[in-house]
């Protein structure tokens, strides 16, 4: 969902001119959430009955790898719609369906190990892209940006956790958390390679696009450094 509120929120900022209000944005997030899905789900089931008659450990591996790419391409460039949530959708309809094949016999285990190098693959090489293009100077000319971006992250994360967590113990049968575990769900909100693939993505024609690729990259370098570093000293007794 925060990916495609990331997309609409950037065309409205490319062509503000576009944009309808309040009501506009939340239609528009909806048809581009709900049109992914579909993309998804018609791309997942025609992968499946592809993959019925694959019975090839690598055959299935190159059909998935399609599946994932092509209902990508099919939402973003010919539907316009959410290409994340089509991919979603794509595997959770895949995977729906191997859940009843649980046999091995079209090489699960095999697109599993597959998919799990894959996504080691790509988190590397987001975090070696950061890399490339983090300079000194984000943080010593957008230290105030980045401050406040931190801020209003950690912020964002209480308001939400501590509310939350307060109606689900409203349940039956849930047990109420003390206050100091809510913090600490609060604190351990680690942001991570989507942050930062979503800050690369940013297009250079934005005026402001600096300032909020240095936000990001701030608010990453504080979860990893500063949250993820200190949350054992919290957990213990």
């Amino acid at each position: 969902m925060a990916i495609v509120l990331f997309s609409v929120l950037l065309s409205l900022a490319m062509d503000p001119s576009s944009g309808s209000g309040w009501s506009g944005l939340f239609s528009e997030f909806c048809m581009v959430f709900a049109g992914g899905i579909l993309v998804g789900l018609v791309t997942g089931i025609i992968a499946h009955f592809i993959l019925v008659m694959a019975r090839n450990a690598y055959a299935c591996n190159m059909v998935t790898l399609v599946c994932a790419y092509g209902s990508f391409v099919i939402a973003e460039d010919l539907n316009h719609v959410s290409g994340v949530m089509a991919v979603l959708a794509a595997g959770l309809t895949l995977r729906y369906f191997e859940m009843k094949h649980e046999d091995g016999s079209r090489g699960s285990a095999d697109s599993r190990y597959f998919w799990g190098l894959a996504s080691h693959l790509a988190e590397i090489m987001i975090f070696l892209l950061a890399g490339i293009t983090i300079t000194l100077g984000m943080f010593t000319d957008q230290w105030l940006a980045i401050t406040f971006g931190i801020i209003a992250v950690l912020l964002a994360r209480f308001i939400l956790v501590f509310p939350a967590l307060g109606l689900v113990s409203l349940f039956p049968g849930s047990e109420k958390l003390p206050a100091r575990e809510q913090f600490i769900v609060g604190w351990g909100g680690v942001r991570g390679t989507v942050t930062l693939a979503l800050a690369l993505s940013l297009p250079l024609s934005l005026d402001y696009f600096y300032t909020i690729q240095s936000v990001a990259y701030g608010v990453v370098l504080f979860t990893l450094f500063v949250q993820a570093t200190t949350i054992r000293l919290l957990v213990r007794d």
